[in-house]
């Protein structure tokens, strides 16, 4: 196996079962040496003459692709369904379905390499990237030589791939020269991200903005992600106020403490009244409200809340403090007996 193929048997027909991968007889793909080899490239002499690519894992670098296309659905490790009716069209304009749409990650020792919006057709018998999306998608260029090609980033210059030119094909190298080899499925390799990962990515806007952008936009996020979460960013960031401090007064007697607020003004009721001020009991807890017209008779109904509760208790307010009128305003007020 492996080798050249071996004579051709008597009669002049050749009965032997040719392999899918290299292209010579002898051997099937399953008992082929170059079956775990990623980089590997068929002999042109052999590949000329099959009327199919057959299996070929290796991401090739096409100048004239629009899109980055595969026929292997493992090669996209982010994922969607392709909901639209575009087609890819080969150079014999015969069209083939899209199935899927996704993305991927090449790893380098520099930065991650992105193949973006790929393209899964399940008739495509190559794994295309498209030379254009690659450098606009990465900020980088491309230097196409005889025997390789070099992928460079566009501010710094620093070489992020060197792939080579094998067959007339430039394959996308499995890892890159500084890295010992590895296979091409461990190098592409991404997580999809959670609708609270979206959130937070976005800048912490609402969650039917989010859902826009995602839709819009068509990014991959997890379908089972909880939209109804609880950001804690977003209630300590967004909060328009401090919480009160924790009070340490406590009240040993009716009167010894006494809260009160004016609150307003609101819609006018019945009996022509817009506002109300409240006289809490810091020990029972006991509510007195009083309905209002105008602010001003805070200080009436004060004297009177003041006289009704020194006929029910034995004890005596000696001073009060009342809100500062502001709408919708709160103030402590201080009661204490003489």
């Amino acid at each position: 196996r492996g080798n050249n193929g071996g004579a051709r048997p008597p009669g002049g027909v050749d009965n032997r079962p040719k392999c899918q991968l290299c292209y010579k007889r002898g051997h099937t793909v399953i008992n082929c040496w170059y079956r775990y080899d990623e980089d590997f490239v068929p002999d042109e002499k052999y590949a000329g003459s099959a009327t199919s690519y057959g299996i070929d894992t290796n991401w090739y670098v096409d100048t004239g692709a629009t899109d980055h296309v595969t026929g292997e659905l493992d090669k996209l490790t982010v994922r969607d369904r392709y909901k639209g009716q575009d087609q890819v069209h080969t150079a014999s304009g015969a069209g083939m379905e899209i199935s899927h749409i996704g993305h991927s990650t090449v790893r380098t020792p520099n930065r991650d390499i992105h193949l973006r919006n790929i393209l899964y057709v399940p008739n495509a018998n190559k794994n295309l990237v498209s030379a254009n999306r690659l450098v606009s998608d990465n900020s980088a260029n491309m230097e196409l030589y005889s025997k390789y090609f070099n992928l460079k980033d566009l501010a710094t210059k620093k070489l992020l791939l060197r792939g080579p030119c094998r067959g007339r094909l430039y394959a996308l190298p499995s890892s890159s020269p500084h890295e010992r080899p590895r296979p091409l499925k461990e190098a592409f390799g991404a997580i999809k991200p959670s609708f609270e990962r979206w959130h937070s990515r976005l800048g912490h806007p609402a969650s039917p903005i989010v859902e826009k952008v995602i839709s819009k936009n068509n990014l991959p996020c997890l379908a089972e992600s909880n939209k109804q979460s609880v950001c804690d960013a977003c209630q300590q960031g967004k909060s328009h106020q401090l919480p009160y401090s924790r009070s340490s007064s406590m009240s040993s007697h009716p009167l010894e403490l006494i809260y009160s607020d004016v609150w307003g003004p609101a819609l006018t009721s019945v009996g022509g009244k817009q506002y109300y001020v409240s006289f809490i009991g810091d020990y029972s807890k006991f509510t007195w409200l009083y309905l209002i017209k105008h602010k001003s008779e805070v200080i009436q109904k004060f004297h009177e809340f003041q006289a009704l509760v020194e006929r029910l208790f034995p004890r005596r307010t000696a001073s009060s403090h009342r809100s500062s009128g502001r709408r919708s305003s709160r103030s402590h007020g201080a009661s204490r007996p003489p």
